[in-house]
């Protein structure tokens, strides 16, 4: 018999967490799980691409972050579909799984962290606090995430697994990218980019594509010393957020700017897509 079980997502909208929830449920093996994606909120870009590699998907229809029509649905759906594990993305995703979890005491919870946790309000980190101990297993993305998980709610490392996503900065597999492209081999650098990236003092290059809010998730000494080295080496740079990042501040894009970089950006047009912002800006030296 086939173990049932359904990814939770907040949305399936742009972002690097929707992409890994395509990613993993289309690697999943089919002969062994019984697939499907349940999203808290409506639509979606994702869902079309879901669907097209035959995964099952529903959507709540959450009105808000606030709609707890959402846990009735949810719960709803859980009774229903009696999934053996729900495996959950995100702040929200993971304290709605929680409750259900709590419930329904049949279905095995795994919260997954995708981000260090810095940013989050106080209200938000004493929810994920309290409810943390409802997670049957708990994934983290990287040591650094399990970490500031461990650090922040006071959280035990045991139980906590990590499982790595993202660029393979492998020596082997950089020099396999500049062979692909050796017009550019030379621009292919594995770094922390909020220690800098070494470049000569008059080297400046025309655009950087950058997430503000990503300067918010660290410490404030990393973040003066990549907006320096920003200031020193980019003449432009187009800022984006996406998803949960343009519910952090009221204003959207241009408060997570205005938050990260103060006046050092001047923010031009601002463009609006399927759920995502972005404009181009000019820094101010």
């Amino acid at each position: 018999m086939r173990i049932k079980l359904m990814l939770l997502a907040i949305g399936l909208g742009v972002g690097g967490t929707e992409t890994h929830i395509l990613e993993l449920a289309s690697g999943i093996d089919r002969s062994k799980f019984d697939v499907t994606v349940c999203s808290l909120k409506p639509g979606g870009c994702v869902i079309d691409e879901l669907r097209r590699r035959g995964i099952r998907v529903v959507c709540l229809n959450g009105a808000g972050k606030f709609d707890l029509r959402v846990l009735f649905r949810l719960w709803r759906l859980v009774r229903e579909e009696r999934p053996d594990v729900m495996q959950s993305f995100l702040f929200w995703a993971n304290v709605s799984a929680r409750v259900l979890g709590r419930v329904s005491k049949a279905v095995r919870v795994v919260c997954s962290y995708h981000d260090e946790i810095v940013s989050e309000g106080r209200l938000m980190r004493m929810i994920d606090r309290l409810t943390f101990r409802w997670s049957h297993a708990v994934v983290c993305c990287s040591e650094a995430v399990r970490r500031s998980v461990v650090v922040r709610l006071g959280a035990p490392a045991a139980g906590q697994t990590i499982i790595p996503f993202g660029v393979d900065t492998e020596p082997l597999k950089l020099e396999h990218a500049g062979q692909l492209q050796p017009a550019f081999a030379a621009n292919f650098v594995a770094a922390n980019m909020f220690d800098g990236i070494p470049l000569d003092a008059d080297t400046v290059f025309s655009l950087m594509l950058l997430m503000p809010g990503r300067l918010l998730e660290v410490d404030s000494a990393s973040a003066s010393r990549l907006r320096e080295w920003l200031r020193g080496h980019f003449q432009h740079l187009l800022v984006y957020a996406y998803g949960d990042w343009l519910l952090r501040d009221s204003r959207g894009l241009a408060g997570l700017v205005s938050s990260a970089f103060g006046d050092r950006l001047e923010l031009g047009t601002l463009e609006r897509g399927d759920g995502v912002e972005a404009a181009p800006a000019r820094v101010r030296r």
